[in-house]
């Protein structure tokens, strides 16, 4: 009698413990799930920093041409400006000589 209520509490006992055993295996599933999840967000999100800074670096080749564009459009209109100047002190100087000789 004795046996036979062992027998049935170590049925019993086992019982839960298989149940506990699948439990703990979905559990397992689900937390390898997502930790799946997990790296391919991060792998998405390592590609999306390195498309931020090559975006990054291409504003500032960017920038940085447009301002030595800039400069350069600056120091053109500058030197025509001069140019122009020297001209028309050219032209005038020569009216100047002419004039002079005609009196």
């Amino acid at each position: 009698m004795v046996e036979a209520g062992i027998i049935l509490f170590l049925h019993n006992h086992g019982k839960e413990l298989r149940e506990d055993y699948v439990n703990v295996e979905d559990e397992f599933e689900a937390y390898e799930r997502r930790t799946r999840a997990l790296r391919a967000s991060e792998d998405e999100l390592a590609g999306l920093v390195e498309e931020r800074e090559e975006l990054q670096q291409r504003k500032e080749e960017h920038l940085t041409y447009v301002h030595d564009r800039e400069a350069s459009a600056r120091q053109e209109a500058n030197l025509v400006r001069a140019l122009v100047a020297s001209v028309v002190d050219g032209y005038r100087a020569g009216l100047n000589y002419n004039r002079s000789r005609l009196k």
